[in-house]
């Protein structure tokens, strides 16, 4: 992971909250909500390929919590908790990506908040980051190993086997390129819409879920949502969208139903899989004071990318082609390898030394070979 998380313990001198829930009891759910997705916003931005683990975006983020976005810095209201912070190590940070996951999953799944907006103030918006806090200790429970797991008998093996351990956070902070990312999302759904045998339940699955036929403006919608959706001026990504435009309200609702899951332990590595947010990656907000305008916050907008490409490999499966028994899974995973990876791997390839005459590029077929009477063997996918 980047940097280092720094913990309730790391930042106020009290036992740790034996329920960090209750520290934001008080203020309302939907504000939470908000809260955190515009702290995801500014650590996991739209139009960059990286985290942004930068300490003035970590200012930022503490700003935005304190609802001090316009003041000079000088004249901030939380310029207190913005030096303490700035007096820690380089690399310390306040607020991950995981951060944000962990605090919203466990937002989402809770509903013992007020519905009565208070008036805030800077007493009540620290305990926002006080459970922000309890979370960073939350993620890091697992930490507690390096020093009851005798790893010092481990030699030159301990990076490879702690690391081991870290995958279950770390793989949040991969680095993704929106662009290319939605130019291999595009190739695997036309993949898929064009198979003789998986197109027409393609077709079906669009209308069952999305309401909608056309794969074109499906992914045009979603794309287009997704680089538009932070706004500047509120430093939060959102959607806004008339009600009477049911085309795309049906399919941002299909991407906002709440499935509250089970509470998992602050011990259990599932506790990491963010299901909730991968499979509904929109939270819609209340339309109380504008029922012709519907917002739909974007919980964490790599995520919903992903919902044209990892995301919806899984859920082709489990909504649709596993329920309806289609297929099997080996179906569904061979079609997967076979018929959009290797052949998008090889056209990146061919196309990569295409024009370099010192490079002879085999694949497939002509890796596969018969030795001494055996079974043909593949030698390699790419050569």
């Amino acid at each position: 992971m980047f940097g280092h998380l720094i913990k309730f313990s790391e930042a106020y001198e009290e036992p740790f909250p034996s329920k960090p829930l209750d520290l934001i009891a008080e203020i309302p759910k939907e504000e939470l909500i908000a809260t955190v997705v515009a702290i995801n916003s500014k650590i996991n931005p739209v139009y960059s390929s990286y985290i942004d683990d930068s300490r003035e975006t970590q200012v930022a983020c503490l700003r935005f919590l304190f609802l001090d976005n316009h003041n000079n810095l000088e004249d901030s209201n939380c310029l207190d908790f913005i030096n303490e912070y700035l007096k820690t190590p380089q690399n310390y940070v306040l607020f991950s990506r995981v951060t944000c996951l962990y605090a919203l999953q466990e937002i989402l799944n809770s509903n013992n908040f007020t519905e009565k907006t208070p008036r805030y103030t800077i007493q009540n918006r620290e305990q926002i980051l006080r459970y922000l806090l309890c979370v960073n200790s939350n993620v890091l429970v697992f930490d507690q190993e390096y020093r009851s797991s005798g790893y010092e008998k481990l030699g030159e093996r301990f990076f490879e086997f702690f690391m081991f351990k870290e995958l279950p956070q770390n793989q949040y902070y991969h680095s993704l390129n929106p662009v290319n990312f939605l130019y291999k999302s595009f190739s695997l759904l036309t993949t898929i819409e064009k198979d003789e045998f998986f197109g027409k339940h393609f077709s079906d699955y669009l209308k069952k879920t999305f309401k909608i036929e056309s794969l074109i403006e499906f992914f045009k919608f979603l794309a287009y949502t997704y680089f538009k959706s932070f706004d500047n001026k509120l430093d939060v990504s959102y959607i806004n969208i008339l009600a009477d435009n049911r085309e795309y309200v049906d399919i941002l609702d299909a991407f906002s139903k709440r499935n509250v899951t089970g509470k998992i332990e602050k011990t259990d590595l599932k506790i990491f899989d963010f299901m909730e947010i991968k499979k509904n990656p929109l939270f819609r907000a209340s339309d109380e004071y504008n029922r012709n305008l519907i917002t739909y916050l974007i919980l964490d907008n790599k995520l919903l990318l992903e919902k044209t490409y990892s995301l919806f490999i899984n859920d082709f499966w489990f909504d649709y082609l596993k329920p309806f028994n289609i297929c099997n899974r080996n179906d569904w995973g061979n079609f997967i390898g076979d018929k959009f990876f290797e052949p998008f791997i090889e056209n990146i390839f061919s196309e990569a030394f295409r024009d370099n005459p010192r490079v002879v590029f085999r694949h497939t077929n002509d890796l596969k070979f018969k030795l001494d009477g055996r079974n043909e063997i593949e030698y390699a996918d790419y050569y």
